[in-house]
């Protein structure tokens, strides 16, 4: 019973020894645990951190994208404006074509008109003048000197017609 006693209190000397490493065990664990927990939170938070960080370039990222997709719907758009500028641009030079086509007959017009109405009096003045001396020959020679001052006076207008216009 005595060996039994020595015994148990041999156990139970070891289970002290174990039961006191145990404890320091655990306090060292539950340091280490402290420590890790806190480690953990700052973890945590810089993780919270780059997970906003992230989001906001991938926002940044995305709303990129969408100005590239816009900036690709305004390069077709200038595109197009520039083809319509481009089509208005030939338009306006066919109608300056057209136009200066339709000036050019109008002066032709205008410089067939003015020599039309320059040779009017001129005609007129000779289809006179034929009228009178047609009146001559039928007359007698007694009006010979009226017709000549009459014809002397027709000639002179045909001949200087900016003293009379």
């Amino acid at each position: 019973m005595e060996s039994e006693i020595k015994e148990l209190r041999r156990e139970n000397e070891t289970l002290k020894r174990e039961t006191e490493a145990c404890l320091a065990m655990n306090n060292k664990l539950r340091r280490s645990l402290g420590q890790t927990t806190k480690h953990s939170k700052v973890q945590l938070q810089k993780i919270a951190e780059l997970n906003e960080k992230l989001s906001a370039e991938r926002e940044r990222h995305s709303e990129e994208n969408t100005g590239s997709s816009n900036l690709g719907e305004i390069q077709m758009r200038l595109n197009r404006t520039a083809n319509l500028l481009s089509q208005t641009k030939e338009e306006l030079n066919e109608m300056r074509q057209r136009l200066s086509d339709v000036q050019e007959r109008l002066t032709v017009a205008e410089q067939v008109t003015a020599a039309t109405q320059q040779r009017a009096p001129q005609q007129s003045d000779t289809s006179e003048q034929l009228e009178l001396e047609l009146t001559l020959q039928q007359r007698p020679t007694e009006c010979t000197g009226i017709v000549l001052i009459f014809e002397r006076l027709l000639l002179g207008h045909q001949e200087r017609p900016q003293d009379f216009g």
